[in-house]
């Protein structure tokens, strides 16, 4: 349990960012490149934190839960979890895309 994680040093934080990065199961999502719609499913190609990504999910109701007003989480075919922390924050393009299945 890391009880003062400002007070590490700067190595140390550097190393647990890295391991965040890597292994926490919900990635941020920062652009939306694409997004179609068919036969029920959205097809996904989106720039995240760690990298570009490209995903499926099947009905919306269901794969897309509202954390607030502006954040969703997203939950693709294989169970892995997608962020916008900010619907508003996105570029114009990405929020265009985004309200054409929400």
């Amino acid at each position: 349990l890391l009880v003062n994680l400002p007070g590490l040093k700067e190595d140390a934080r550097a190393v647990l960012m890295d391991h965040y990065l890597r292994y926490n199961l919900t990635t941020r999502i920062s652009k939306i490149g694409g997004l179609s719609h068919q036969f029920g499913s959205a097809f996904w190609d989106v720039e995240t934190e760690k990298g570009h990504r490209q995903f499926v999910i099947r009905g919306t109701t269901e794969h897309v839960r509202w954390l607030s007003d502006d954040r969703i989480l997203i939950t693709d075919v294989n169970g892995n979890r997608f962020e916008i922390t900010s619907i508003t924050g996105l570029d114009r393009r990405s929020q265009d895309l985004l309200h054409l299945i929400l």
